[in-house]
């Protein structure tokens, strides 16, 4: 019941139910040694970074096997033609300990597209986006600007909106009442549209849906619920999404790589997403002519994403700067309460801003992420995570073949879990 949860959280305010826990012992730093050692690493690999996250290839041999996990990974999804390439970066206690990039935007390595991966490679991050769009709806809720448990149509000033009583929350949870696999849902929403004005009609057409498949806050469905999130956000900011984002959140931060806008996107490093061992030209031109819809669509990199994490992890603050106030990323980390509360429905199944860990059968996240573990993925296989209790933050950018890999999630967890395994006790 979101009466309930709300005045529980007050104005986005909830008491700390993740415990920050500094020293783990399994997987601690050796505070009295450097990170990087001579022995581990070549220094020429090592950037200048001022605390930055920004490293070439490298791994820690104190803290994970790293040798093993590239060799796992190629293995599993390199050898068998999974996928053409990939990049992992992992995090502990606030350490880059892991950082690994191999193979081609194509598996044809003839193909004009067969663009090698580096470690400052640009990755269309597909459903990732939704995070960033939810961190920005968060961002104006602290700035006073909205309330994600009152309606959507308050703020729109749209006569065409159909259903009054969605609300916000509704939409950040996926429990607006709309399927994406029922008839009720118009699969032809699910079109990229391929520009901004594109884009206004093509929210438009969301607001106008007439029928859904269960009341809002019953149930959570995936959907295209984020493309009305963005538009919210450029309504309520009076600004264009990239604009407020690089305001309030990538410029501070300096995830200067990231954008929403598909113009500000240096082509020349650019990994399109696989499609198959033909058609690379059709979907390279698909995304990269594309801006973000809100669904998908945003562009960023390895090192601007662990950037991301790392903030979450730290409640809101990276190298000393604090983008969000904590009370904040607790409340976008809670778990979503729906409708139904005191029956087995009433917990949507993820937090209010991101999938959260249930059990290793229907998430990104394995057996050994903790239970206060959050983050989400994308279709071409790329996903995040950061784990509150373990302190471990972990992205992968993967570009797996549509033609061969249906289910990104599971690759993802796959991955994951073998991240965690390498970790030395």
């Amino acid at each position: 019941m979101q009466s309930k949860q709300k005045e529980n959280n007050g104005s986005c305010v909830r008491k700390p139910f993740v415990a920050i826990i500094c020293v783990i012992a399994v997987l601690t730093l050796c505070a009295c040694s450097p990170l990087l050692e001579e022995s581990q690493i070549d220094e020429t690999n090592i950037e200048e970074t001022n605390g930055e996250i920004n490293m070439k290839k490298f791994f820690n041999s104190d803290v994970i096997d790293g040798e093993t996990l590239t060799r796992r990974i190629n293995e599993s999804d390199m050898d068998t033609g999974k996928i053409s390439g990939w990049s992992m970066m992992l995090s502990v206690d606030g350490q880059p300990v892991y950082k690994e990039f191999t193979g081609n935007q194509v598996f044809d390595k003839s193909s004009r597209y067969n663009l090698e991966y580096a470690e400052n490679s640009i990755f269309q991050i597909a459903s990732v986006s939704k995070t960033i769009v939810a961190t920005l709806i968060f961002k104006l809720q602290e700035e006073g600007k909205l309330d994600i448990y009152e309606p959507y149509y308050k703020y729109v000033d749209d006569e065409d909106v159909f259903f009054k009583d969605v609300t916000i929350f509704h939409l950040l949870t996926h429990s607006w009442g709309y399927d994406a696999d029922a008839s009720s849902f118009p699969q032809e929403t699910w079109s990229t549209p391929g520009t901004w004005a594109d884009f206004d009609a093509y929210v438009r057409r969301l607001y106008r849906f007439d029928k859904r498949a269960y009341m809002p806050g019953s149930e959570s469905k995936y959907s295209a619920s984020y493309a009305i999130l963005q538009d919210l956000v450029i309504r309520i900011s009076g600004k264009p999404v990239e604009e407020y984002a690089q305001e309030v959140l990538l410029g501070p931060l300096g995830m200067v790589d990231t954008h929403f806008n598909n113009d500000l996107v240096d082509k020349s490093r650019y990994i399109a997403p696989n499609n198959g061992r033909n058609g690379a030209d059709a979907v390279y031109y698909q995304v990269i002519d594309r801006p973000s819809v809100g669904n998908g669509g945003v562009f960023s990199t390895l090192d601007d994403l662990m950037i991301f994490s790392q903030m979450l992890l730290n409640y809101g603050s990276y190298n000393g700067v604090q983008v969000l106030k904590p009370e904040t990323v607790e409340a976008m980390i809670a778990p979503a309460i729906g409708e139904n509360v005191g029956t087995p429905d009433d917990y949507l199944g993820r937090s209010i801003g991101f999938f959260k860990r249930q059990n290793e059968q229907n998430s990104i996240f394995g057996l050994h992420h903790s239970e206060n573990t959050f983050g989400h993925s994308g279709a071409n296989g790329v996903g995040f995570f950061f784990d509150m209790e373990n302190r471990v933050t972990g992205v992968f950018l993967g570009n797996y073949s549509f033609e061969i890999e249906k289910n990104d999630y599971i690759h993802i967890r796959s991955v994951f879990e073998k991240a965690y395994e390498a970790l030395v006790d």
